[in-house]
């Protein structure tokens, strides 16, 4: 009676929707019993859904989100464990898409370091600075010369109005054009 219900792997392929090579490579990676080289349906079925990476299989494919289109959800940011395996393969999927976007954008330099922009930004106004306290310690002789008076009262003034007007652009907000790219980290 049990021969009845046996079949070949290409009978098996055409009845679960697959092609011949995927019944075949699961018969020899014994992930699907057989018996004398034959398959009984009822138990590859069992068998086929217990040991098949759904993610591989062609009907997965075609119902599976394309990378491109998934979006992060909360679950992505710490757990993967709780989930099934095609849970834990779309959010591995998605990161890996994440980073090669990362990767991509630094590549084509439309992405920059945020921290590294801060840096840089810092780094330019204190140079900016100083260059203009010490404009006032090179320039304040001339001045002083030019117009008869005592160097040291020029100095004090245009020290005090080159400290205000500094003051005033720390308070100041900033004024910046759009960005071209986008800033990560």
């Amino acid at each position: 009676m049990r021969n009845q219900k046996l079949m070949s792997q290409r009978e098996y392929a055409k009845r679960r929707g697959v092609s011949h090579q995927a019944v075949s490579k699961a018969v020899r990676d014994e992930r699907i019993p057989t018996v004398d080289g034959k398959i009984d349906p009822v138990e590859a079925d069992k068998a086929w859904e217990a040991n098949t990476n759904p993610v591989v299989s062609p009907k997965a494919k075609a119902k599976s989100e394309t990378p491109a289109t998934l979006s992060p959800s909360p679950e992505t940011q710490v757990e993967i464990g709780n989930g099934s395996f095609a849970e834990a393969r779309r959010k591995h999927e998605w990161l890996r898409v994440r980073e090669k976007a990362l990767h991509l954008g630094r590549l084509h330099k439309r992405l920059v370091d945020a921290e590294a922009v801060e840096v840089a930004a810092f780094n330019q106004a204190r140079a900016e600075r100083d260059a203009l306290l010490n404009w006032v310690d090179r320039n304040s002789a001339l001045i002083a010369g030019e117009l008869g008076v005592e160097e040291r009262n020029v100095h004090v003034v245009l020290s005090k109005y080159i400290r205000e007007f500094l003051s005033e652009q720390v308070e100041a907000p900033l004024l910046h054009e759009e960005p071209q790219g986008q800033a990560i980290g």
